[in-house]
């Protein structure tokens, strides 16, 4: 059994389940049997792939920017998810879709 759970089939198993055409040999059928099933895993991954990458793009922190968030950062680069982490003088950095804000925090209100 692979480890993907499917149980493995003997060549002579998949051979015999197949019409072999005149002239042609086991070998040589199970060689185009194999090749056929390497295509389609190799399409089926392809695909797979390819959905995943477009997922990431649509979840990358810059699409979300672009929808209008922006992402802000204490003087160390630790982004900041709370006003509790930031205190009055606190310098800031601002990222937005289309640039950079510095500033500096004034005051700070926790809910």
């Amino acid at each position: 059994m692979r480890s993907s759970g499917t149980p493995v089939t003997e060549p002579s198993a998949i051979c015999s389940g197949l019409r072999r055409p005149r002239g042609r040999s086991r070998k040589a059928l199970l060689a185009t049997h194999i090749l056929a099933g390497a295509r389609s895993r190799l399409r089926e991954a392809a695909t797979r792939v390819e959905g995943l990458a477009r997922l990431a793009r649509e979840l990358s922190p810059q699409r979300v920017l672009h929808r209008g968030f922006s992402i802000t950062r204490d003087a160390q680069g630790t982004v900041v998810r709370q006003a509790a982490q930031v205190t009055p003088g606190d310098r800031l950095l601002t990222e937005l879709a289309e640039g950079t804000v510095t500033s500096v925090a004034e005051e700070s209100e926790s809910p």
